[in-house]
């Protein structure tokens, strides 16, 4: 008898190419089947990536290669791009945004019941934002130790008459939030205490309480400058003016989705169309929701909407909503309803040459003239993604941006030359700084590989221009 055939060894496993043939929610531009050779290498190389992780992943052999063909699979449609794609040095971080969004969608899917996905779940009772009327100690952030106000002191500050300029200097160093508190004072601090409120900076604990119980008394903040929202758990420590990557922290996957909620009762109020004087929002490390619907979506419609027409800086770093984000704040500027935006910050969210690409295409179409400084470091932008930029900077149609954050990305020499010679055009003759650090180029090197492109482009338009003029006096003669 004879013994039966050895099993037979499977085969190694090739990238996915039954998506050609698939119905996806987004159809394939550059992608064709003749790739498939490409892919095998970059598939290989997720899977060392995923082998390699510090902490170890509870699948080995072919599950792991499985697992790296699915991460492959979606990177493969997702790019914007074959170079995009095939970019090895952005690998790391492609992965990581992917895995990211992977682990949170599960989480929300488990933490959130099907019927109450468009709805805010209440959360737990929030403490009082306001006093007793009867008389108590009330310390403000920048009270002396030594001693602390009464109610009855500051009863008199808000019967002082000396008019709005001295109102303005006592309660702008008291700071907003401890003004707000004052309210409980008697009822002329109750009705002038928030008319008093110019910014607010509230950890995201404060300002879910606050936007959940304390709806009232915002409303009646009409003076409203500037309102910061940040995330205690991201270790927030620089300064509200920082524009660089390494100084800002991001949020990579979510346990709950309490602060997601907060951008959902914030775009509720901001409907209310009672901040018409604010100037500066930010929101930090809050979510990370990229999908529709999403918090990206709320928010940005919202502003679509032209509740902030005086908005003059719109600060959102550290909350990875990637490309679907990117492009939600290019339809905001096409929808022309902050035109005086200055300030564009999007450092640390994963941001690839699908979002530039749309925010190049806004830019270029003279959606924003008044901005000045434009933070993108610490994405996932590539050359093929920088030459989108480039174009809008050419265009002329960002004629006073003085700041462009560049750093912590995947620039390559070649392309930081580019930037060197779109600079060198004086396509935006304001630009000033230019922070293009820790790219895949040594800094040094970077620096003077920049500063030659730039005199070697101003160069040739001097000569150009000369040549002009003695073509012109020659056809006059």
């Amino acid at each position: 008898m004879n013994p039966p055939p050895p099993p037979q060894q499977p085969g190694p496993l090739l990238p996915n190419t039954a998506l050609f043939r698939a119905t996806l929610p987004r159809p394939l531009t550059w992608q064709v089947p003749a790739d498939l050779t490409n892919r095998i290498p970059l598939m290989h190389s997720i899977e060392g990536l995923l082998a390699s992780s510090s902490s170890p992943l509870p699948t080995v052999g072919t599950a792991l290669a499985g697992l790296a063909r699915k991460l492959e699979t979606y990177l493969y449609i997702e790019s914007a791009s074959f170079a995009e794609y095939a970019n090895l040095q952005s690998l790391p971080r492609r992965v990581q945004a992917l895995t990211a969004a992977i682990v949170n969608r599960n989480i929300r899917k488990r933490a959130r019941p099907a019927d109450s996905s468009q709805s805010v779940p209440p959360g737990p009772p929030a403490p009082t934002l306001f006093l007793p009327t009867q008389p108590v100690a009330v310390v403000t952030a920048n009270a002396a130790t030594h001693g602390s106000h009464t109610s009855s002191s500051l009863s008199t500050l808000f019967s002082f008459t000396g008019g709005d300029i001295w109102h303005t200097l006592v309660w702008e160093y008291v700071g907003g939030l401890d003004t707000l508190r004052c309210r409980g004072i008697n009822r002329t601090a109750a009705q002038l205490a928030p008319t008093f409120v110019k910014s607010l900076h509230l950890s995201c604990n404060t300002a879910r309480a606050l936007l959940s119980t304390g709806h009232v008394a915002l409303s009646h903040c009409v003076n409203l400058e500037e309102l910061e929202i940040y995330s205690l758990a991201a270790g927030i420590t620089f300064g509200r003016r920082s524009m660089f990557a390494r100084h800002c922290s991001q949020r990579f996957v979510v346990t709950h989705d309490d602060h997601e909620q907060i951008v959902g009762l914030l775009a509720r109020h901001l409907l209310r169309r009672k901040w018409s004087n604010l100037r500066r929002l930010s929101i930090v490390c809050l979510f990370t929701n990229d999908q529709a619907n999403g918090e990206a979506d709320v928010l940005l419609h919202c502003l679509k909407q032209g509740v902030c027409p005086a908005l003059t800086e719109l600060s959102l770093p550290g909350n990875s909503f990637g490309d679907y984000g990117a492009i939600r704040v290019a339809e905001l500027l096409q929808s022309m309803e902050c035109p005086r935006l200055s300030l564009l910050d999007l450092r640390r969210n994963f941001i690839g040459e699908r979002g530039i690409q749309a925010l190049a295409r806004s830019l270029t179409q003279g959606s924003c003239t008044a901005l000045s400084e434009l933070c993108l470091g610490g994405n996932m932008l590539t050359d093929s993604s920088l030459a989108h930029l480039l174009v809008s900077m050419e265009s002329r149609q960002v004629p006073v941006l003085t700041f462009l954050g560049l750093e912590m990305n995947y620039l390559t020499a070649h392309g930081i030359q580019q930037l060197g010679t779109s600079v060198g055009k004086l396509g935006c003759p304001r630009l000033t700084q230019i922070s293009f650090g820790e790219n895949s180029v040594d800094d040094d090197d970077a620096k003077k590989i920049l500063n030659q492109a730039i005199l070697i482009q101003r160069v040739k338009q001097k000569r150009a221009a000369a040549a002009h003029e003695v073509m012109q006096r020659r056809l006059v003669i």
